[in-house]
């Protein structure tokens, strides 16, 4: 039970680093720049408010549980959503070839694809903006905006 501004995430590029928030445990801003796993199962006002995948090219991060905000900034970051939900999943446009994997049991609420990026499995999608060429969804979403402007 603590509340915490900042957390950096960041260790031996062999390990996966765990970090499970329980209780009463609010971090607002996390930066994963090494593979890691979280899990949060509390009430989304708690745990995980913001996550930003930052790491070197392949740097994996797996989630279990709810997330309020999950970022991927940098080029060939990774993000598997085990079961659960995020509620706002954002590719930013330096984040090309990254890739986002659904399981079963995974739901995105939004998504924003600001970069060529992969979104596969078997999970689910409820809206999907896409302002980037290269962008593959292999997923129907329930709403699709894309927005691409054409290089005059």
């Amino acid at each position: 039970n603590c509340s915490i501004n900042k957390l950096i995430v960041d260790g031996d590029t062999d390990k996966v680093v765990s970090v499970d928030a329980i209780g009463a445990t609010r971090i607002q801003t996390t930066i994963v720049k090494t593979d890691a796993y979280f899990e949060d199962f509390e009430d989304r006002n708690q745990g995980f408010i913001n996550i930003e995948v930052s790491g070197e090219p392949e740097t994996m991060l797996t989630l279990s549980g709810d997330f309020n905000n999950v970022s991927l900034m940098k080029p060939e970051n990774y993000l598997t959503l085990g079961k659960g939900s995020i509620y706002n999943l954002v590719v930013d446009e330096d984040a090309s070839e990254s890739q986002i994997i659904l399981d079963r049991n995974a739901y995105v609420i939004n998504a924003s694809l600001e970069a060529p990026c992969l979104v596969s499995g078997e999970g689910d999608i409820g809206s999907v903006s896409i302002t980037s060429f290269g962008v593959e969804v292999t997923m129907l979403p329930d709403e699709l905006y894309v927005l691409v402007l054409l290089p005059l």
